[in-house]
C-alpha cells in the first residue's frame, strides 16, 4: 500500500512581488458606490496576502495584518450577494430605499472596523522590519512625508473613503411631502448632487496622490533594501515548522470545501423543485479532492473524483427533467393519465434512480478516501500514548462510518420520494346525482416523506462537521505541536 505523505503546500516566492503588492493596493484605494465596487476590493486583498505570504510566516505583524485582511476579504465579498438582494427587492418605494442606505451604512462601518486595524498592523509590521532587521528604507521619509504621516493619511483616506460610499444612497433616503416646500430642503436637494460630486472627485485626487507615494515607498524596498533575502533567511532558520504549518493549512481547506460540499447537498425541496440541486455539492466535493490530491500522496482521489463527475452529469440532468415535468404536467398530469407525462416522469424516475446509486457510490469511495486520511491526520506523540491514539482512530473511523450510513439513506430516501410521490397519489372521481357531473379529485395519501432526506441531510452535515473539526485539531496537533 502506498504510504501517504505531504507533497510542498506552495512554491517559494524568489523575491518580494511588489508590482502584486501595488496592484492589490491600488483595487483597495478605488472607490465604492453604494454596495457596488467596480474593481473589487476582496481581489485586492488577495493579491496583497499572496504578496507577503512568506513575510507573514516569519515576521511579527505580517501574520496579524494577514488575519484582518482575510476578514475584510470576506466582509468585501458578502457585498455582491447583499447587492443583488438589494436589487431584487428594490421597486422604488420610500421603505425600501431607507433599507438599502441602512445597508451601505452598515457596510461602511463594518469595513473600518476591519480596514482600520489592518493599516495599523501593516505599517508596524514595516516599523518592526526596519528597525529590528537592519533594514532603513522601510523607516526612511517617502520625499518630506515620514512613514508615520503616511499611516495617519491612510487610516484618514479609507475614512473618508467609506463615508463617500454611502453619500449616494442619502439622496434616496425619502422626504416627506410637507418638507419639499421648505427653503432649507429645496436649497439641499438641489446642492446635494454638487456635494457629492465634488467630495467624489477629491477623494479619487487623494487616493491617486497617495498611491503614487506607495509606489515609491515599495519600489525603494524592493530596489535598495535587502527585504528579500532577510525575509529568506528567516524562513530557512524556521523551515521545519513552516512545512508543518502548510501540511495543516492544506488539511484545514481542504476539510472547509468537503463541508460546504455537504451543506450544499442539503435537500431543500420547494414546489417539488431541489433548491440546491445536487450538482453544485458534486462540483465543489471535485475541486476538494483535486485540492487535497495535489497537496498529499497516497490517496486514491482519482476514481472518487472521476465518479463525482459523472454523478454531477447525471445530477444536472434530472434536475433539469425534474423541473419541466412539474412546470408542464406535474403529478396531476400523471394521475390523469397524460401520455406524454408518463413518458417524462419514467425518465425522471430511471435518471433519478442512477443518480441515487452514483451519489452512494461517491459516498463509498469519499469514505475510503477519508479512511486513508484518517491515520496520517492522528497526532502520534510518542509510545505513552499509543492506546490513546487508537482509541481516536477507531472514534474517527465509527464517525466515518455514521456518515456513510447517513448519505446511503439519504440518497435512497430521495429516490424513495419520486417513486413514492407516483405510487401513493391517485385521482377519484365524484359524480353529482343531481346534475351527472364529475369531479377528478387528486388523493395524496403520502404528503410529508420530503421532510425524510431533508432530516437525513442535515444530520449528514452535522456529523461531517464534526468529523472534520475531530481530524483538524488532530492535524494540528500534529504538524504545529500544539496541545
Amino acid at each position: 500500500m502506498t504510504e501517504v505523505s505531504v507533497r510542498p503546500f506552495y512554491r517559494r516566492q524568489s523575491k518580494l512581488p511588489v508590482k502584486r503588492m501595488l496592484v492589490g493596493l491600488f483595487l483597495l484605494f478605488t472607490p465604492s458606490i453604494n454596495l457596488f465596487d467596480l474593481l473589487p476590493d476582496f481581489i485586492g486583498c488577495t493579491l496583497i496576502l499572496s504578496a507577503l505570504f512568506d513575510a507573514a510566516e516569519v515576521l511579527p505583524y505580517f501574520g496579524e495584518l494577514r488575519e484582518k485582511l482575510k476578514t475584510y476579504f470576506w466582509v468585501s465579498l458578502s457585498r455582491y450577494p447583499a447587492l443583488f438582494a438589494m436589487m431584487s427587492i428594490y421597486s422604488g418605494d420610500s421603505s425600501q430605499r431607507s433599507i438599502i442606505a441602512v445597508f451601505a451604512v452598515g457596510y461602511a462601518i463594518v469595513d473600518l472596523i476591519c480596514l482600520i486595524p489592518a493599516v495599523g498592523y501593516f505599517w508596524e509590521a514595516f516599523f518592526y522590519f526596519g528597525e529590528r532587521f537592519d533594514c532603513p528604507e522601510a523607516i526612511a521619509p517617502v520625499g518630506k512625508i515620514k512613514p508615520e504621516m503616511l499611516q495617519r493619511l491612510t487610516y484618514l483616506f479609507f475614512i473618508v473613503r467609506e463615508a463617500g460610499s454611502c453619500v449616494p444612497e442619502f439622496a434616496l433616503v425619502p422626504v416627506m411631502p410637507g418638507d419639499l416646500s421648505s427653503s432649507t430642503v429645496s436649497f439641499w436637494l438641489t446642492l446635494y448632487p454638487k456635494l457629492a460630486v465634488g467630495a467624489a472627485l477629491i477623494v479619487l485626487g487623494f487616493g491617486i496622490w497617495l498611491f503614487t507615494v506607495f509606489c515609491r515607498y515599495f519600489s525603494r524596498l524592493s530596489r535598495e533594501g535587502n527585504a528579500d533575502r532577510l525575509i529568506s533567511e528567516r524562513y530557512e532558520a524556521d523551515a521545519e515548522r513552516l512545512n508543518a504549518l502548510h501540511s495543516f493549512e492544506g488539511l484545514r481547506i481542504f476539510f472547509v470545501l468537503l463541508a460546504v460540499s455537504v451543506a450544499l447537498g442539503i435537500d431543500v425541496i420547494f414546489d417539488r423543485v431541489n433548491v440546491l440541486p445536487d450538482v453544485f455539492s458534486a462540483v465543489l466535493l471535485v475541486i476538494s479532492l483535486l485540492f487535497l490530491r495535489r497537496r498529499i500522496n497516497g490517496l486514491f482521489v482519482g476514481r472518487c473524483v472521476l465518479f463525482t463527475g459523472i454523478f454531477a452529469a447525471f445530477s444536472t440532468v434530472s434536475t433539469v427533467l425534474s423541473r419541466t415535468f412539474y412546470d408542464r404536467y406535474g403529478i396531476d398530469g400523471l394521475a390523469n393519465g397524460v401520455p406524454e407525462a408518463g413518458r417524462l416522469y419514467r425518465l425522471v424516475t430511471v435518471f433519478g434512480g442512477i443518480e441515487a446509486m452514483l451519489s452512494i457510490l461517491v459516498a463509498i469511495l469519499l469514505f475510503t478516501v477519508l479512511a486513508r486520511l484518517i491515520p496520517f491526520s492522528v497526532g502520534t506523540l510518542g509510545s505513552a500514548l499509543a492506546r490513546q491514539t487508537e482509541e481516536l482512530e477507531r472514534s474517527l473511523y465509527r464517525e466515518n462510518v455514521l456518515f456513510l450510513v447517513l448519505s446511503i439513506l439519504s440518497s435512497a430516501a430521495t429516490f424513495a420520494g419520486i417513486l413514492l410521490a407516483r405510487l401513493t397519489r391517485s385521482v377519484e372521481v365524484l359524480r353529482d346525482p343531481e346534475s351527472g357531473l364529475t369531479t377528478p379529485i387528486l388523493i395524496e395519501q403520502v404528503d410529508w416523506f420530503w421532510i425524510v432526506p431533508l432530516v437525513l441531510s442535515v444530520l449528514q452535515l452535522i456529523v461531517m462537521l464534526h468529523f472534520t473539526g475531530r481530524l483538524r485539531d488532530e492535524a494540528r496537533e500534529k504538524y504545529c505541536g500544539i496541545y
